[in-house]
């Protein structure tokens, strides 16, 4: 189902008001959706999962994913993670998690950006090059 850009807007907006200092309140936000929650108006249910979304990404946007094909250590994800903060200008979240699919190496993502220094994403580009030729 296609979401109304007006809905859009105004979840957008409550999120938006949910927020103190650029952090969300969750006491605020709990406020504000109440009313939607105990509506018996079609259109609230719609804003409700309209908020959600907005709220799933939010969240992606403000999460450094790493994936390793082995543990890293609290310091080295702490250094990423100061790292991308720096870049960002803001708090972010780190997400860790081991992918063995990587053979050796690293993966990184914020929102849309992907950093790849693995042996899988060398054989990939490998491949690449060799079928142009």
């Amino acid at each position: 189902m296609k979401t109304d850009k007006n809905i859009q807007k105004l979840a957008e907006d409550i999120v938006g008001k949910s927020k103190v200092n650029g952090t969300l309140d969750e006491t605020i936000l709990t406020k504000l959706t109440s009313v939607l929650k105990n509506s018996d108006e079609p259109v609230a249910l719609q804003i409700l999962a309209e908020i959600e979304k907005v709220l799933v990404r939010q969240e992606k946007q403000n999460t450094v994913l790493i994936e390793s094909a082995f543990e890293l250590q609290n310091e080295q994800l702490e250094d990423i993670k100061k790292y991308f903060e720096k870049r960002e200008g803001r708090n972010l979240n780190i997400e860790f998690s081991i992918n063995k699919k990587l053979m050796s190496g690293i993966k990184i993502q914020l929102g849309d950006f992907v950093w790849e220094n693995s042996i899988v994403s060398k054989l990939d580009d490998l491949k690449g090059r060799m079928a142009y030729e």
